[in-house]
């Protein structure tokens, strides 16, 4: 009955005669081409040890942290406090510490906080602050000035909603003379702008050598600018980037002349400006109809922002939506170009005509394969890499923890590093940089939002490294470069569903480093069953890419290029590229990237100009990232399958174990229940097999916890109804709202379906793809048009009434338990993994006494399903037991659960059963932390009367709820269509209708109606159908509109 719900059951063999499962041994020379033999690591010292690069340090750089025994909550600024007295760091949340320069230090002092009127969800929150150019001079009455930017409400986090109306502020703090904080009393509010949305916050500020105060504010929020506010420059400061005088000189400068327009909202205060002048060389300043602040506009989310004091550029980091993200430089006047262009390439909307300013487009700007969030830094002037950095712009991106340098004369980006993954949710990578008198670059790095353990990390830098050769030939890694026949050392292998690449064809091998036997860890794999294998410093993967280019003779390929990853201490890898030459002779080391056009002849004797794309090394990082663990493909899943070695054929797991290759083997026996990968062609595995492994290897490597910004987790080993696909509103800014990532019976609604069968802007996968994988996208759809809606089978308990006691605050809907408040928690996360749904819960402080949930189940369900564990948010001292009850008997008891470990997790069949009860007691006799969650609980209900289908059913067999049916009295059966007989007044109109005995009553109709019926089960919906003027339908009908 339930073949829709997958249960996490393992099935034992049915042994049929005698079979017996014993351990392979291959006798000495079975695999002429997989005998071990001896290769040093880096392909015998070919290939470099740190990633090769072609300036001083340029690749090599590395992070460390700045401040070891300290973290921070969100930390996303941080200034230099004049005369080396340490550092102010400012949090999203509301909060300035200060900090001492001491780099041991465990000690941050609260030098302010403004938590209390924060509302933080989104980019909300303090997204800067800076301090006067004159601050710490004492005889400057601007000598304590700190500005600072935030999303204020008068009842703060309290404000629970995205798109409740709130407003932006910037505003002057004072820090008094002989101390070290800032008076919260002293705050002037310079601006107050009326802010209807928690997204595109901006947040760029600074000064220039003139004095004058920039601040920069995004497109207010939502997707293609959605408030129409980026191309206005007459009603708020949206969208744009604006000049101030906040020392009010009259000799440079006029008083505000225009003022900030709200729309109705539900606010008692309003926009409001004060406190400075307007300069008068200001771009917009020749009417009253505008607000004179403005410098440039057509911005969409500037975070950050940066005046170089040696040439006077104004550089701006403007986050995209979809497509590009951008730097520009930026002049008086300019229009950036938000909506109409994203980047480099057109927007979602047409150039307003005529065009407020001047057009410009970004001095640079890369796609959504190298990241999705850009972070400005500044242009570097310091003194201790000015050798390797000098008037370069530091920036970096805070989904890929990456970091660059923009050469302004060359127009090329340079990767330097990369910061440590970690975190809660999307919103844990780099938030901003800084620097100090010497020149030390600092980089701040998110833990989640309202999450302590953000850190402070300091680039430093590497050695120079030399590329490795520029021929393919030079390397050694083929003993016949033109049959492509591996050196010793080096062996083949197969996987199972190869990543898609624009049709090409692949072959892969290996060089894993020996002295001729694989005894010691330095030269094995670390095995794993589900997980990412640990491989041995020196590990070299190569991948050589052949293009078919006759679709009528297969075998005519073209070679295009021969890619190697390599490991390297640490388990960071780095990849380089060799491009074919033109006669197919060689290949050339790429040191960017690059495209090639190919002719491939069609099966229709056409010819289609086919576009390849080389990756640039930092193109190799987007994928083969950290958070993937480095290695794709090289796994449990993609080998568990035969190989041919020379002519034997055998399973690669068993054969790689045989030679030694696993430092932890398994046992031969074990290999039938490993996990193992259908390939989208294989027409012997299940739609659903095909389709998740597909995305496993093209998608999961960022589509993971901790991963990109989006709404699943790819990874088959996932539980499909943990995936976050089926019904789940997407999250990306590509994804419309209410847009769901997989609709069943709708491909075209389903945005999964929707950017995996385009290519361009908004394709998935971004990198590298110029053809749509039509077989794949073909599995898809048949997989989509097979799922059945389960809208009205599922009831989370959450949205379920219930009784009992919570041992500390109330139980959280759908949050994690916070305090002692409701509505204080945060969005469940249990070992990095997020849950939309589930029950935030607390035990008690009495050791006899238990939180207690109970649930009246009255024999209506089928399941009960959930994760359980302890919420990040909380500290290391949370532990908890959880157990499940049926009918006051006990049915499930977890282990103790502490602060980090993985949810575990239960799914219990209650037919039959009346009632539930969830209890969680404490562990250690102390309650401290012990935020327990019930993730993703929820009841399944056959919907079905456990009947045939009747009319009762108003649905196929067992009543599934597909389609928008639901059971909103709760009886176990799928609601009527129309819950009451109506017998319509003619004439119909347009509508839908359903039928249930023909020919009894004659109805005129409207002209043109257009008539849709349902038959009486609803197993189908006959086709609409125009009825001509002066038609009757003798039909018995009910109004089911």
């Amino acid at each position: 009955m339930f073949s829709n719900l997958k249960k996490p059951v393992k099935v034992g063999m049915l042994l049929i005669g005698c079979i017996v499962l014993v351990a392979f041994v291959f006798p000495p020379g079975t695999f002429q081409n997989l005998q071990p033999q001896a290769i040093a690591p880096y392909l015998n010292g070919i290939f470099p040890m740190l990633t090769p690069g072609t300036g001083s340090g340029e690749g090599n750089w590395t992070v460390v942290d700045a401040y070891p025994q300290l973290t921070f909550t969100d930390p996303v600024a941080m200034v230099q406090i004049p005369g080396g007295n340490g550092f102010y760091i400012c949090g999203k949340s509301g909060y300035v510490w200060k900090v001492s320069n001491d780099s041991t230090t465990s000690i941050k002092d609260v030098a302010l906080d403004i938590s209390a009127v924060i509302h933080t969800d989104g980019d909300a929150g303090v997204t800067n602050m800076i301090l006067h150019p004159e601050f710490g001079i004492s005889s400057s009455p601007h000598r304590g000035y700190m500005y600072m930017m935030y999303r204020y409400h008068p009842v703060g986090s309290s404000l629970m909603d995205c798109e409740d109306d709130a407003f932006t502020r910037v505003s002057r703090f004072t820090k008094p003379d002989g101390v070290d904080t800032f008076d919260l009393a002293s705050e002037l509010v310079l601006v107050q702008q009326f802010d209807p949305h928690c997204w595109h916050a901006g947040g760029a500020m600074f000064f220039d050598t003139q004095g004058f105060f920039y601040f920069a504010m995004g497109d207010i929020g939502g997707i293609d600018d959605r408030f129409n506010s980026s191309q206005r420059i007459d009603s708020a400061f949206f969208g744009g980037l604006h000049r101030i005088d906040v020392d009010q000189d009259l000799t440079r400068s006029h008083p505000i002349v225009r003022r900030p327009k709200d729309p109705p909202n539900m606010l008692a205060d309003s926009s409001y400006t004060q406190g400075y002048l307007i300069p008068n060389d200001n771009p917009f300043t020749d009417s009253t109809a505008v607000l004179e602040e403005f410098f440039a506009l057509g911005l969409r989310s500037p975070h950050r922002g940066w005046h170089d004091e040696q040439d006077g550029q104004i550089w701006i980091a403007d986050v995209g939506e979809g497509a590009r993200e951008e730097i520009s430089v930026v002049e008086a006047g300019d229009n950036l170009q938000w909506p109409f262009r994203e980047g480099s390439i057109d927007g979602p909307k047409p150039a307003p005509s005529p065009l407020i300013g001047n057009s410009k487009g970004p001095v640079y700007d890369y796609p959504r394969s190298a990241g999705n969030s850009v972070i400005g830094g500044f242009v570097y002037r310091g003194i201790r890499f000015n050798g390797a950095l000098e008037g370069k712009f530091i920036f970096g991106d805070h989904a890929t923890r990456n970091i660059w340098s923009y050469n302004p004369e060359s127009q090329e980006a340079t990767f330097l590093a990369s910061v440590p993954g970690g975190g809660v949710g999307s919103k844990n990578g780099i938030s901003s940089f800084a620097a100090d008198s010497i020149g030390n670059i600092y980089v701040l790095k998110l833990f989640g939002t309202n999450q302590d353990g953000g850190r402070i990390y300091k680039l430093h830098p590497g050695p120079m490294v030399p590329d490795p050769p520029t021929l393919l030939s030079q390397t050694g890694a083929f003993s016949n470069l033109g049959s492509l026949t591996p050196a010793p050392g080096i062996f083949p292998y197969q996987v199972i569903l190869p990543l898609w690449s624009d049709g090409a064809t692949k072959k892969t091998w290996i060089a894993i480093p020996n002295d001729g036997i694989h005894d010691s860890s330095n030269e094995q794999i670390t095995f794993s069953e589900n997980g990412t294998w640990g491989f041995p410093e020196g590990t070299v993967i190569i991948k050589h890419f052949d293009l078919p280019i006759d679709h009528l003779q297969p075998t005519q390929l073209r070679r295009l290029e021969t890619r190697f990853i390599v490991l390297k201490e640490g388990g960071g890898t780095y990849g380089v590229t060799y491009k074919w030459n033109g006669q197919q002779t060689d290949a050339i080391l790429l040191t960017g990237s690059d495209t090639s056009n190919v002719s491939v002849k069609q099966t229709d004797g056409s010819t289609l100009n086919q576009i390849w794309t080389y990756p640039s090394r930092t193109d190799c990082q987007t994928c083969h990232n950290e958070n993937a663990g480095g290695v794709l493909g090289v796994n449990t899943p993609q080998l568990n399958n035969t190989f041919n070695y020379s002519g034997m054929s055998i399973n690669q797991l068993l054969a790689w174990q045989q030679i030694g290759l696993f430092s932890n083997p398994f046992d031969s026996g074990e290999l039938v229940n490993f996990p193992k990968h259908a390939d989208i062609d294989d027409q012997m595995a299940g739609l659903e097999s095909r389709v998740r492994s597909y995305l496993d290897v093209n998608c999961a490597h960022c589509h993971r916890p901790n991963g990109v910004q989006g709404a699943f987790d790819a990874r088959s080993s996932t539980p499909l109804d943990m995936q976050g696909l089926i019904l789940q509103p997407g999250i990306g800014v590509n994804t419309p709202v209410g847009q769901v990532i997989v609709k069943p019976k709708e491909p075209d609604q389903s945005a999964l379906w929707l950017r995996d069968h385009i290519v361009g802007n908004s394709a998935m996968p971004p990198l590298a793809k110029s053809i749509v994988d039509t077989a794949y996208i073909m599995v898809l759809t048949d997989w989509i048009n097979s799922l059945e809606d389960t809208t009205c089978s599922i009831f989370y308990l959450s949205d379920l009434p219930f009784t009992g006691t919570n041992g500390w605050g109330p139980v959280e809907l759908d949050r994690s338990n916070g305090s002692s408040s409701g509505g204080d928690g945060t969005l469940q996360t249990i070992n990095g993994v997020q849950y939309r749904k589930g029950l935030g819960t607390h035990p008690h402080q009495h050791p006899d006494s238990m939180t207690n949930l109970n649930f009246d189940l009255n024999q209506m369900y089928a399941l009960f399903q959930t994760s359980i564990g302890i919420d990040d948010s909380t500290c290391s001292n949370g532990d908890a037991v959880f157990s499940i009850s049926l009918d006051d008997s006990m049915v499930y008891e977890s282990p103790v659960l502490s602060h980090g470990d993985a949810a575990i997790y239960v799914e219990l069949m209650v037919t039959g059963k009346m009632s539930l009860r969830l209890e969680v007691q404490e562990a250690d006799g102390d309650i401290t932390c012990d935020h327990a969650n019930w993730a993703e609980a929820r009841l399944i209900k056959a919907c079905d009367d456990g009947d045939a289908c009747t009319i009762n059913d108003r649905i196929h067999n067992d009543c599934l709820c597909a389609g928008t049916l639901k059971d909103e009295n709760n009886d176990g059966i799928c609601d009527d269509l129309c819950p009451e007989t109506l017998v319509v007044q003619p004439p119909l109109v347009s509508g839908y209708y359903q039928a249930y005995e023909s020919l009894i009553l004659g109805v005129p109709v409207e002209p043109s109606a257009h008539i849709h019926l349902r038959s009486a089960n609803a197993v189908e919906l006959v086709d609409s159908f125009t009825i001509l003027q002066g038609s009757t339908m003798e039909i018995k009908i009910e109004d089911c509109q």
